[in-house]
């Protein structure tokens, strides 16, 4: 009885092998969704600079005098509720565009929309991350040390730090963290755990990621995108058309304000 229970507790190595093999595979997943996910928002990160520093302070400025004009018609005509409307529709809109703008300028005083990072940094990224990721922790104490060096890593690889990444590389590996050695069953049990945890975080980042995708500015984005690849400046055309309508909302402004002469 003693010997039947001893091997039937006994783990099956290639069970272990397996699951190595397939922590392995997610862990480069993983970092491939990672870094997918840092890219795509320096991309949009970009594409806002580009956009805000061409069109929304044009659209701030419309805005204003679209809710002046707004203003000036309500009070021409007080019992419209059709401009009543319009009017409080007018200013809600300059609010949250000026709104819009200084989160911007905020975002974006240290941005630096010129940095880029090299083939061997993102290969470097992929290796630190498929290493340290917080959801390869099997517990606290580990997951929060992880936790740290990974923020760490993403902000490195978003201002192209290759020598930040490097130093976040060889604390890991100077760690306790970095050594593993466990019985057979423990890590059976062990790796079975974080591959669930990993198989939630590339769910999680998938998630997140189409989330941008779908999101009015990524679209945008990749609508100019297209347009550049054809030859065409959308942003330019979008910005041109709404100089004329800034235009247009001065020349009816300039008209409601000027006096009327009574000859």
């Amino acid at each position: 009885m003693d010997g039947y229970l001893t091997k039937s507790r006994s783990p099956d190595p290639k069970e272990a092998e397996l699951k190595r093999l397939e922590l392995a595979r997610l862990s480069s997943l993983l970092a491939d969704k990672e870094m997918e996910l840092v890219e795509l928002k320096l991309a949009l990160a970009r594409f806002e600079h580009r956009y805000f520093s061409i069109i929304a302070e044009k659209y701030v400025e419309l805005d204003a005098l679209k809710a002046r004009l707004s203003e000036m018609r309500y009070r021409e005509n007080p019992y419209d509720p059709e401009l009543i409307r319009q009017a409080s529709e007018a200013g809600r809109n300059a609010e949250k565009s000026a709104g819009e703008y200084k989160s911007y300028e905020s975002r974006t005083e240290t941005f630096n929309e010129k940095i880029t990072v090299s083939p061997e940094g993102k290969q470097l990224y992929r290796k630190i991350a498929a290493l340290i990721h917080p959801d390869k922790a099997d517990d606290k104490r580990s997951g929060d040390f992880r936790t740290r060096l990974m923020a760490a890593l993403n902000d490195a690889y978003a201002r192209g730090d290759i020598q930040k990444m490097q130093d976040i590389l060889a604390e890991w590996e100077l760690s306790p963290e970095a050594v593993s050695g466990y019985g057979a069953a423990s890590e059976i049990i062990r790796l079975t755990r974080i591959v669930a945890q990993l198989k939630r975080r590339i769910r999680s980042l998938d998630d997140k990621i189409l989330q941008i995708k779908a999101s009015d500015m990524y679209i945008l984005m990749n609508r100019v995108n297209e347009a550049e690849a054809e030859g065409r400046d959308l942003l330019k055309k979008l910005a041109e058309a709404i100089d004329l309508q800034i235009q247009q909302a001065k020349i009816e402004l300039a008209e409601r304000t000027r006096p009327h002469s009574n000859v």
